[in-house]
This record gives structure tokens, sequence and C-alpha cells, in this order.
């Protein structure tokens, strides 16, 4: 996601990535004993990214930065 260039591409991607489950992927893999630990800490910052474009949710910048700990717009720019 960290190449892509603008919001529109974006949620075609992610819409892309929805459509082919990734929930269900995710749901799979998060929690899971032996996973490892960057993938989860991306597919939790995946979900935290897409909540925060859906609902507009300041909140949700904090609980991705305390996913990672780093600045808001690293996460943005680094995820999307």
């Amino acid at each position: 996601m960290h190449g892509i260039p603008d919001q529109d591409l974006f949620y075609d991607v992610t819409d892309a990535l929805e459509e082919q489950g990734m929930e269900r992927v995710i749901l799979r893999l998060v929690g899971r004993e032996g996973v490892d630990t960057d993938l989860v800490e991306q597919l939790q910052i995946y979900e935290l990214v897409l909540e925060h474009e859906d609902d507009g949710v300041h909140s949700t910048a904090n609980n991705i930065r305390s996913v990672i700990n780093v600045p808001f717009c690293t996460i943005l720019y680094r995820n999307v």
C-alpha cells in the first residue's frame, strides 16, 4: 500500500483486497500463535488506517500510533 499515489487508487486497491477476503485473512492470522509479529502489526495498521479513512475518526490516529509508536503521518505515507 506504500506506493499508492492517490486516494482514489487507494480505495480501488483496498476494495479489491476486501473482495478477495482480506478480512477473513486478518481474522485468521491476528491472534494466531506462531504468526510473524511484523505481519500481525501490518495487518493491524491496515485495519486501523481503513477505519480512519472510512470514519474519519481522529481517535483512530492514536490507536495507530500506539500499534507501532511512530508519528501518524509516517504511517499514512508508509502504508497508503
